[in-house]
């Protein structure tokens, strides 16, 4: 009797890697799949790398990433998830000491990890670029995975005790974010945030097999796990199939999406019964910690509990599997077993055939971290966090600039230190001058020196001091010339237009009435009484419409009390940190960077909007461009809090001589409110959290509408008037100011009004401005310069087209076009 012929698999691998036995199990799942591979891929009951064996059984309580991934994988093939989790060298120079013998029977894997090949070519480049990457990138992942678990549990609560659905998708959504960030940190060594994921239903332990193992290892092949397990309701290999099931799967795709967490939770339960998984897991009661929470502190019935809990689990799956699904694998143009593979088998280069990236989400560290971004790079370095990515595609990043998160006004100041050939002293024009013992007797106060030593400070200079006394004290302070050039185009001739106009403005302040000045103080201390006493009405009688006029009256005060950060050091500079912000970073950000080098590069207030923001006239994503529109008032909305929470993490890196007491002075209101509310301090909380995200938003529509951005302002990337341009001139450039605005005491200094001549002279008090106007009209025409009006509404809709513009403007400004 002839031999029976091998059992043909019902799909034939392109690439010869073995049909699994368990593959079309009808409850495949992880332990199945280490099962299958520890009987295929020889082994022999250790631990497999490249064509030697290994015993790593001692090694395993002491794994630094974790004892799961050394216990799991006993008995297979682990060349891969090597080569691909060990970055550094270290691992592999103690390899030795765990060497038993050679392995009897080839790999059954083609791929190959060459020392010439792509792939540890690129990893010893990477291995190198490491050491140059700023161990915040990191942080800032941490920080907003923790932030999308707090959004989550408190929008959470939020929908069970307002039985508010709107509040229920907003929870889902975020759980749905919150889960994918968590996978960020289940492929690193062991730590609790791995465990968000687990909240979604979704097992971390059953991922690091599913996902870290199966899919990042074998993407797109027959071994992916990921393929398998949504068959057969999603078919990717390139198969024989009809048109119906085909089509149906376009149809039922959202429903599979859906069903994933609570899905995947029920399928482990039933798995664990059948006795198919052997282990129990403590994490298993993870995902009902928040349904627990919302039923202890929802104050509703366990039915509606369950209801509200099932449209998060059911909104957040949703999310996750309409993502996940499409991140980066399943397209025509991208390798699926089957398919014809390439001749060069390098594990690198195979992962780049299976997989695609997003560019509108490249860039940006939120998007990134959110939407499984920089799918590549994560894949052939899965243990890099996310945040870190970016540093490796070889973009151009300076330093600090486009590190949106971090970015500080300390590290702005640290760069332009570098820049600026100060030589460690304090530069104006081309002489350098040493003010170390005038510090504490500067007049607008100690901090404005203190804070520029080391930098050229020629544009504060001139436009700081109006009066000629400045000028005459420096030969006392005086050390050498520079010995590089200025890194500024901008020029203060004594004949062009900035000198001319100050000193005719020096005349005119002479005759300016000085209860000018007591307006502004007077109006702003007036916003201040306002807000508390609003405050804690709102709070006495928790009314929201008192909350929103206390909100408003917020801004309106922060409005205005920038002001009085732009001048010497007094007590209402402070009202602006009221606002959670911090008039000493803005005096940096606002006074020394944006005010003087207006939408250009180095202007802080460009660079810290990106990348949800982007005026610069620059290539950008449909969603920078466009969909900008619809989130930007939800980040007006974060404004004010999520300055705080930058200088946050300034302290909890340890930078403790950054800290500032003024820090403390926000929580003086929502104390009063306690004290003097009568209410819990949930409640207080509650209601000083609404009060400050109305007066975010408030503050940012008026902040970003006021002067600045519009197609036909000029942005750094738009065609200069020349190499170098008088410095007043390049002020009117980039401003524009709005007439319903000019001439109202009260509107300018709470609305950024009477911007151009604030930007020209901006330590003269708003009061004054409106008695400059003649006197500036004349040297305008003088000078064939003008300051251009426009709007509010206008403004509002320029700032919309000047997000979407990504052609520089090719016109100088003043230039006619023809």
């Amino acid at each position: 009797m002839p031999p029976q012929e091998a059992e043909k698999p019902p799909f034939q691998s392109t690439l010869g890697l073995k049909y699994q036995a368990h593959r079309d199990h009808s409850f495949r799942c992880a332990d199945l799949w280490l099962k299958d591979k520890r009987a295929d891929d020889g082994a022999e009951g250790l631990w497999r790398i490249h064509d030697d064996l290994y015993d790593l059984s001692d090694w395993i309580d002491k794994h630094p990433g974790g004892r799961d991934w050394i216990r799991l994988t006993k008995g297979t093939d682990v060349t891969i998830a090597f080569e691909s989790y060990h970055i550094s060298t270290q691992a592999e120079s103690m390899l030795p000491k765990f060497f038993i013998r050679k392995a009897t029977i080839p790999r059954n894997i083609p791929y190959s990890f060459h020392e010439e090949g792509f792939f540890k070519v690129l990893k010893s480049r990477v291995r190198n670029s490491l050491e140059n990457i700023p161990e915040y990138s990191k942080t800032k992942s941490k920080i907003m995975t923790d932030l999308l678990l707090v959004g989550y549990i408190v929008t959470a609560l939020i929908a069970i005790k307002t039985f508010s659905f709107l509040f229920g998708i907003l929870s889902g959504i975020l759980l749905g974010l919150m889960t994918v960030a968590a996978h960020n940190f289940f492929h690193q060594k062991d730590n609790f945030r791995m465990y968000y994921f687990d909240l979604s239903g979704l097992s971390s332990r059953e991922w690091r097999i599913s996902h870290a193992m199966s899919h990042h290892l074998y993407t797109n092949t027959i071994h992916d796990l990921e393929m398998s397990l949504v068959e057969p309701f999603f078919q990717y290999l390139p198969v024989r199939d009809s048109y119906f099931r085909r089509l149906t799967s376009w149809i039922i795709s959202p429903f599979v999406h859906m069903l994933l967490f609570d899905g995947s939770l029920i399928k482990r339960y039933l798995l664990t019964l059948l006795g198919v998984i052997k282990e129990i897991n403590k994490t298993e009661i993870i995902p009902f910690l928040v349904p627990t929470l919302m039923y202890c502190l929802g104050g509703r019935t366990f039915i509606e509990t369950i209801i509200m809990w099932m449209v998060i689990i059911k909104c957040g799956s949703f999310y996750f599997g309409f993502i996940g699904l499409s991140a980066g694998h399943h397209h025509p143009e991208n390798f699926h077993d089957g398919d014809t593979p390439r001749e060069d088998k390098d594990w690198g280069l195979t992962q780049l055939d299976a997989v695609m990236d997003r560019n509108e989400i490249t860039g940006s560290p939120f998007l990134v971290l959110v939407c499984f971004g920089d799918h590549a790079i994560h894949h052939m370095f899965p243990t890099i966090d996310h945040g870190k990515l970016n540093y490796l595609l070889g973009l151009k990043i300076h330093k600090s600039r486009g590190d949106h998160f971090h970015v500080s006004a300390d590290t702005w100041l640290e760069e332009k230190g570098d820049n600026d050939g100060a030589e460690g002293l304090w530069r104006i024009h081309d002489d350098l001058y040493d003010f170390s013992n005038f510090i504490d007797r500067h007049p607008g106060g100690s901090m404005w020196l203190k804070s520029t030593k080391g930098t050229d400070i020629t544009e504060a200079f001139e436009s700081h001091h109006i009066s000629l006394g400045p000028e005459k004290l420096l030969q006392k302070f005086h050390i050498r010339k520079a010995v590089t050039p200025r890194n500024s185009p901008f020029t203060f001739h004594e004949d062009g237009f900035y000198r001319q106009l100050k000193k005719q403005v020096r005349d005119v302040l002479k005759d300016i009435p000085k209860n000018a000045t007591r307006k502004s103080k007077f109006i702003t201390d007036g916003l201040f009484l306002s807000y508390v006493i609003t405050a804690i009405f709102a709070t006495r009688y928790m009314n929201y419409y008192i909350g929103t006029l206390s909100g408003m009256f917020l801004a309106m005060v922060t409005v205005a009390a920038h002001n009085f950060f732009h001048q010497k050091d007094s007590f209402r500079m402070y009202y602006f940190d009221l606002s959670l912000m911090s008039s000493r970073e803005w005096r940096i950000s606002h006074a020394l960077s944006h005010h003087l080098y207006t939408n250009t590069i180095i202007d802080m207030e460009i660079q810290m909007f990106e990348p949800l923001m982007q005026f610069l006239p620059m290539k950008k994503s449909f969603i920078a461009r466009y969909v900008s529109w619809i989130y930007c008032p939800l980040f007006y909305m974060g404004v004010f809090t999520i300055s705080f929470l930058r200088r946050m993490i300034v302290l909890f890196k340890g930078e403790f001589d950054k800290f500032e007491k003024t820090i403390l002075i926000p929580f003086i209101i929502p104390i009063l409110m306690y004290i003097f509310g009568g209410q819990p301090i949930i409640d207080t909380i509650l209601m000083w959290s609404y009060i400050v995200l109305i007066g975010s938003t408030h503050f940012a529509i008026v902040g970003v509408n006021a002067a600045h951005h519009r197609p036909d302002v000029f942005h750094d990337g738009d065609t200069p008037r020349s190499e170098t341009v008088d410095w007043g001139i390049s002020q009117l450039d980039a401003v524009m100011d709005r007439p319903e605005i000019t001439g109202s005491n009260f509107l300018v200094l709470t609305n950024f009004g009477d911007h151009g001549l604030h930007h020209l002279f901006p330590t003269m008090d708003h009061g004054k401005l409106n008695y400059l106007y003649p006197t500036f009209k004349q040297v305008c025409a003088k000078f064939g310069v003008e300051l251009r009006m426009a709007s509010q509404l206008d403004m509002m809709k320029g700032m919309l087209k000047q997000l979407a513009n990504t052609t520089p403007n090719p016109l100088r400004p003043g230039q006619k076009q023809n």
